[in-house]
């Protein structure tokens, strides 16, 4: 599938509904209301960014081609993000996003399927399972933290458990709640019902169900699929529980800066909200999740 429509895909499965991170007892009027805390991820304490930057990167190979490692992200909650930049002679390609869980023990880290890491100082060595040339590299590696009660809820891997799609505009009314985030199933109700647009991609939408949705506390997101790549963006928790996230150009549901709300209704809950335009109409697609450890 080319990039863009990952990215669409990804994106249409990470709108998630967000509202406040107040889980409130009876009546909202209420003054005995509790602030949700979640406990710390599971891997919060290892969590962190190493980024080839400073010399030549670990190579990986499939039978695709030969693949440059740019970024390895071990996220709070057991998942190691892996983006890699096809490299074909001197021409660079787009960026591949996928997701592993992974182990650790001391400063080694084991990418379950992938390979192993073990970092000393701004040094990682690198040993692929198969198909790759792994080695010693120089890295920038920064462990990632959060500061606020939000972002440490946040930070950890979702698994979906509905979305809700609402699109209005120029004739067009629609709100429906699907289980689990189908790409193709929601974007087939959409061009049934006005958005005409989008009938264009769903034969590139089959197959395509969102299986985890991850926050980090470097600011990224996360979408994984069934079978397929990844895709990843940046988001940022803001007062008021306002969302504001980024993704790249070139999909018809997401695109460049926009914005959202978030709400933890209860322990290992959230729901995302994000504000979209898709195919000339605006909306939003919300998210409910549940944490997956």
């Amino acid at each position: 599938m080319k990039k863009n429509l990952l990215i669409f895909a990804a994106i249409f499965a990470l709108t998630v509904p967000v509202f406040s991170s107040c889980n409130k007892s009876g009546d909202d009027n209420k003054k005995d209301s509790k602030e949700v805390v979640m406990k710390d991820g599971t891997t919060k304490s290892t969590a962190k960014v190493v980024k080839f930057d400073k010399t030549l990167p670990p190579k990986y190979k499939d039978p695709n081609g030969s693949y440059d490692i740019k970024k390895m992200e071990f996220t709070e909650d057991g998942m190691c993000m892996i983006e890699r930049q096809l490299v074909t002679r001197a021409d660079i390609g787009d960026i591949i996003s996928e997701v592993f869980g992974y182990t650790v023990s001391g400063n080694t880290y084991t990418i379950i399927g992938f390979g192993t890491v073990v970092i000393s100082g701004n040094s990682v060595t690198v040993t692929f399972d198969s198909g790759g040339e792994g080695g010693t590299f120089e890295a920038t590696i920064t462990p990632t933290s959060t500061s606020t009660v939000d972002e440490n809820n946040m930070a950890r891997t979702w698994k979906v458990s509905s979305v809700m799609l609402n699109v209005s505009g120029n004739g067009v009314s629609i709100k429906k709640t699907f289980n689990g985030c189908n790409l193709e199933e929601i974007g087939k109700y959409a061009a049934d019902n006005g958005v005409s647009g989008l009938s264009k991609h769903l034969n590139d939408l089959k197959g395509y169900i969102v299986d985890y949705v991850i926050f980090t506390g470097a600011d990224t997101f996360i979408i994984t699929f069934t079978g397929a790549n990844a895709i990843a963006g940046t988001f940022k928790l803001q007062a008021n529980n306002k969302l504001n996230y980024n993704l790249p150009e070139g999909n018809p549901f997401f695109h460049g800066s926009s914005t959202g709300d978030f709400e933890f209704p209860a322990d290992k809950k959230t729901t995302i909200k994000l504000n979209i335009t898709v195919e000339g109409y605006t909306g939003y697609v919300e998210m409910s999740l549940t944490a997956a450890n």
